[in-house]
């Protein structure tokens, strides 16, 4: 808080002591075609907001509980989501492994957590 004055400072802190009560979660989520540099943002991301990294791969089960146990985290940043089963299918002429009501349930579960 360098260049603050003490009343400024002391409000500074206040807003932080009130985020840290009130337990503030962050959830970053990098979506995008492949190639164009998600995995390297993502990383760099995570890193600078000390949070943690998760991945998911075409090895990934991709299943409601799966996406739904990944939501459940705290302090992530997501190198893509859930949000790739509604998009990919229809791109590489696969089946898709969320139903729509199922992708409903994960956004609304999103908004809630």
């Amino acid at each position: 808080m360098v260049g603050l004055s003490g009343k400024k400072d002391m409000q500074m802190i206040q807003l932080l002591n009130g985020l840290i009560k009130k337990e503030v979660f962050m959830r970053i989520i990098i979506e995008g075609a492949d190639g164009v540099g998600k995995s390297t943002i993502a990383k760099k991301v995570a890193d600078k907001l000390n949070l943690s990294l998760v991945h998911f791969t075409n090895k990934d089960p991709r299943d409601l509980n799966f996406y739904y146990q990944s939501l459940r985290k705290n302090n992530v940043v997501y190198d893509r989501s859930f949000l790739s089963e509604m998009i990919y299918p229809k791109i590489f002429n696969r089946p898709q492994k969320l139903k729509k009501y199922e992708f409903q349930y994960l956004l609304e579960k999103a908004k809630e957590l």
